[in-house]
């Protein structure tokens, strides 16, 4: 069976979960548990519940992140709770690119992804379930339009142009990179404009491949008008 970094870690913390062998194509292995969710935040209600969930861990691990979802009826199936139309209702835990970049920085370790990333969902929900609270932790419009308006946040850019400028970039050899003037008003190459752009696009791409900008990128496209 594949070694996950960090999983018999999250099987300690969660004695509940149970390891399974996956599908030996797209799902390299599952844990199916009741995980508890205690957890206190500064200024907001203590939680303390219990939730049986599932975990796949996909092909391409870690470079795909994880996909996790209910086995059960607690969380609402619907947007409002951020869970997906994928017919499994999994979670919505933030935008790809961020999964993946986070999956880089803690090198797999998918004890590290739950407490950074399942656990404060969970919480989230739980919160808003119990409490009607909205999502704590700030929330991202679902789809295409949500990334967009994350990476205009991230570039410092004023529109959608902007966007998709800074993910051809991502996507490109670095020798078209480097002749690429930049979108700003200088009039200088990208890679010494003082605007710092270059900069900004070179740390949102750490750790994520081309092929996932180039699926957003794609996105776009089939969605606006903008080239």
């Amino acid at each position: 069976m594949t070694e996950i970094p960090g999983i018999k870690e999250l099987q300690r913390e969660h004695k509940g979960l149970r390891r399974f062998a996956g599908d030996g194509a797209e799902v390299l292995c599952i844990l199916r548990g009741p995980v508890d969710v205690y957890l206190k935040n500064d200024g907001y209600p203590l939680v303390d519940e219990t939730i049986v969930i599932e975990i796949q861990i996909l092909k391409g691990y870690p470079r795909v992140p994880p996909v996790v979802f209910e086995n059960g009826n607690k969380i609402p199936k619907t947007p409002e709770f951020h869970t997906n139309p994928d017919g499994q209702s999994s979670f919505c835990l933030g935008v790809p690119f961020e999964l993946e970049r986070e999956l880089f920085h803690l090198k797999g370790d998918l004890l590290g992804f739950y407490n950074s990333q399942i656990e404060p969902y969970l919480y989230a929900v739980f919160l808003k379930l119990n409490h009607d609270i909205p999502f704590v932790f700030g929330e991202v419009e679902h789809g295409t339009p949500g990334i967009v308006n994350e990476l205009k946040k991230q570039f410092k850019v004023n529109d959608i142009h902007g966007v998709v400028f800074g993910l051809k970039v991502l996507t490109d050899s670095p020798d078209i990179i480097n002749s690429t003037r930049c979108i700003c008003e200088s009039g200088k190459r990208l890679k010494r404009c003082p605007c710092r752009l270059n900069k900004r696009i070179k740390d949102i791409g750490e750790g994520v491949s081309q092929e996932t900008f180039q699926k957003i990128l794609n996105s776009i496209y089939l969605h606006t008008k903008v080239r």
